[in-house]
């Protein structure tokens, strides 16, 4: 098993969350397809799950949701295939300038895959 670090794909820190915040476009419910990813760290943690045969658990991604434009603060997790498996996500409360973590609910893109 693999697992990233916290942010390791930008500076750490409230000031740089929305200046690296990617777009994941994950929803609930609907498909979901890596290559097709905005994210280049989704496609990047991807390819290094399935290259290296093993579960890879992606540390956080700083993300973008284009709906709310809120900034999450967001986990992924690949299986050996590079399948995305799973996703959580915290909400990240910019404007009083310190980061309030607030859980958003957790999202299973591979309800009946087994771990």
């Amino acid at each position: 098993m693999i697992i990233m670090q916290e942010c390791f794909n930008s500076p750490y820190g409230h000031v740089h969350f929305p200046v690296y915040a990617e777009n994941i476009g994950y929803f609930p419910g609907k498909p979901y397809s890596v290559p097709e990813s905005k994210s280049e760290s989704v496609q990047m943690l991807s390819s290094a799950a399935k290259e290296s045969g093993t579960w890879l658990i992606g540390g956080s991604i700083p993300e973008r949701d284009l709906t709310s434009n809120k900034v999450y603060n967001t986990c992924t997790v690949y299986n050996p295939k590079g399948k995305f498996f799973y996703q959580m996500a915290q909400w990240v409360c910019l404007p009083y300038l310190r980061a309030s973590l607030h859980r958003r609910s957790c999202r299973h893109p591979s309800k009946n895959s087994s771990v």
